[in-house]
């Protein structure tokens, strides 16, 4: 879940720092039903010139696809996208403690540098 929503994060910044209006476009596509296909999310990720590998793209539609039906209902799926925060990446914990051990209390690391 937490790679879905990087993605989203990342949809949503790259929206943002181009200026688009994401729920207008997505709306275009979806005028009567609410949904898009697949075929639809890809295009409207071309037209916005997103890139996303296919495993980013498949993780999307395996999560906003709810009813695993090959549609993806506009609404919600949009709102997640604006809403999305980027994650911080997860640090491993033992990684932490090798780190403080190493620097054996010293904090000011940029004097020495």
């Amino acid at each position: 879940m937490q790679d879905y929503e990087d993605v989203l994060g990342r949809i949503s910044v790259h929206s943002k720092q181009q200026g688009l209006d994401l729920e207008h476009i997505f709306g275009i596509f979806a005028k009567k039903s609410g949904f898009i296909n697949y075929s639809e999310f890809k295009k409207i990720l071309e037209l916005i010139s997103f890139e996303i590998s296919e495993k980013d793209f498949n993780l999307i539609t395996m999560y906003a696809d709810e009813n695993k039906q090959g549609t993806i209902f506009v609404h919600d799926f949009v709102q997640q996208i604006i809403y999305a925060e980027v994650i911080a990446p997860q640090f491993e914990v033992y990684k932490w403690i090798i780190a403080s051990r190493e620097l054996e209390g010293r904090t000011h690391l940029i004097d020495s540098c």
